[in-house]
């Protein structure tokens, strides 16, 4: 049974430079390691399998989000590899290791957070708990001299003057930030009808275009999927355009089942690309079919109807 005495304490006060020898060579060796894998294009390069480029998001793991993300731009995957090789390297020398260690915190406890809430390997995420450890490790090691930094950091001023005007001032200026947050927000994750789905928890409505008929006539089948989402915003996938192209504004009567689609949010000219305008009646059968036909006008005789297929988005993902 081993137990803290003072002369416990005292030997390893004596090998205290042995032991952050140790901890920060480890961990410089590992952080070299991977700042110049990122540095050269060997790490966070979404290349394997390749065919991973074809999944949509919401089928992407959370491995290839991270590296699609981070390998996305070149110079970008270069800068985090020099903001982990460099600190590292500071690592090395005795008299810059608290240097180097505060600098290579944000990286350390960064990836740490990374594994974890995307999931990634679990050889990865042992690593990546074992590197912050050792981050954590030196500053142990330095406690002195950074709460002499602390002291340096956080000014003393003697007297508190003025205080109570202060926190008045800063709960008012973090009020007024919070309320433009709230105003500008860009939907009501909340908002519900009977197109949208549940948007609140990453379920929302896929509307699938499965038939399309003028008069009594079904035309060739193409694609067309449409989502409806908070704050009356429509988006469509075609043959001819994506959501990367804008959307429009739609209106929804449910009492008179009278769906609209009207005002342009982005370029005007947008509006050839999108299949759906105008006025519509609709009804939704069985909660997973919509059949829509549209109004008629002076413009239009014919009868023009769509039928689609309702398929939840991240119907298996729980969290």
């Amino acid at each position: 049974m081993c137990i803290l005495t003072m002369k416990n304490i005292a030997e390893f006060l004596k090998k205290k430079d042995l032991y952050l020898g140790i901890v920060r060579y480890i961990l410089a060796g590992e952080m070299i390691g991977y700042g110049l894998l990122k540095i050269i294009g060997m790490q966070a390069v979404f290349v394997f399998p390749f065919s991973g480029w074809q999944h949509p998001l919401e089928a992407a793991t959370g491995s290839q989000l991270t590296w699609a993300f981070i390998g996305y731009s070149s110079w970008f995957r270069v800068l985090l590899g020099l903001f982990e090789f460099l600190p590292a390297v500071l690592l090395l020398f005795r008299r810059t290791t608290l240097l180097g260690a505060i600098l290579l915190l944000p990286m350390t406890l960064g990836v740490f957070l990374i594994n974890q809430a995307l999931d990634l390997w679990p050889y990865t995420k042992w690593l990546t708990t074992g590197l912050l450890l050792l981050n954590c490790f030196i500053f142990l090691f330095e406690w002195q001299r950074i709460k002499e930094l602390a002291g340096i950091i956080i000014a003393h001023t003697g007297r508190m003057k003025w205080w109570v005007p202060e926190i008045i001032l800063n709960i008012l200026v973090v009020s007024i930030i919070t309320w433009r947050i709230d105003y500008h927000s860009f939907y009501d994750k909340n908002e519900k009808n009977v197109l949208i789905g549940d948007w609140a928890n990453h379920h929302p409505n896929e509307w699938n275009l499965i038939n399309e008929k003028i008069n009594d006539s079904t035309l060739p089948h193409h694609l067309m999927r449409s989502y409806y989402q908070p704050q009356s915003i429509y988006s469509e996938i075609n043959d001819f355009t994506d959501n990367g192209k804008g959307y429009i504004k739609y209106s929804l009567d449910e009492k008179e089942h009278l769906l609209s689609f009207g005002f342009i949010r982005t370029e005007a000219n947008l509006s050839n690309y999108y299949t759906l305008h105008g006025k519509f009646k609709y009804e939704v059968l069985g909660d997973t079919i919509l059949q829509m036909e549209k109004v008629k006008d002076d413009t239009t005789l014919d009868k023009h109807t769509w039928t689609f297929k309702r398929r939840i988005i991240n119907q298996n993902r729980f969290r």
